[in-house]
């Protein structure tokens, strides 16, 4: 059974509780994210299509996916669709908005998880925490866009059944996990879920 233990420290108080879950199954990820390539926004041609100029030997093909990180912002699922030496043509991504050209940009290659097969509206608990900044998407079959969740460096991101929240997979049945990393440091990413069947 599936379990978060949660304290808090406010108003010179500690506050602690258990919140418990009932779930059929239990998936526990621990994935190693490679480092993102340091690099600019070159170009800008839409809100989704750009080019960026990284470090050389930045390892990016065609036909990668990757997702961009910058200062106040991040987008995801870019295409590769060229590659011209250190200059890397990206397209069709979701989440924000391309920041300006010139803009300082973290580009990192997607990570594909083992595959997970979860019915988003049987969901009972979903973690996850990462060492550096990331992202991990959701993959529904049959695709109809990835379910998203950004994460903050160290920050335990989570969602509990029958709390006063949208369950970020309502709808869905995924069936592939991505995830990267936002920093160009390498980092370890978890991934906990409980799901009933």
């Amino acid at each position: 059974m599936p379990k978060l233990n949660a304290t808090v420290d406010i108003g010179e108080l500690r506050i602690k509780g258990r919140i418990t879950r009932d779930a059929e199954s239990e998936i526990g990820l621990d994935i190693a994210l490679p480092a993102g390539k340091s690099g600019s926004l070159t170009a800008r041609s839409a809100a989704d299509v750009g080019q960026v100029d990284l470090a050389a030997g930045h390892g990016i093909l065609v036909g990668d996916q990757v997702d961009v990180y910058w200062s106040g912002g991040q987008a995801h699922l870019f295409d590769v669709s060229a590659v011209n030496g250190d200059v890397v043509s990206i397209e069709y991504g979701g989440g924000d908005d391309l920041p300006a050209q010139g803009t300082a940009v973290i580009v990192s290659l997607i990570v594909e998880t083992n595959n997970a097969y979860i019915t988003g509206n049987l969901l009972a608990l979903l973690a996850a925490e990462c060492d550096r900044r990331g992202q991990v998407h959701f993959t529904p079959y049959p695709d109809d866009g990835a379910k998203n969740i950004a994460l903050a460096a160290g920050e335990l991101w989570r969602w509990i059944s029958r709390e006063d929240t949208t369950n970020p997979l309502s709808g869905a049945v995924v069936d592939h996990v991505y995830c990267s990393c936002g920093e160009a440091q390498a980092g370890t990413l978890k991934i906990g879920v409980a799901y009933n069947t």
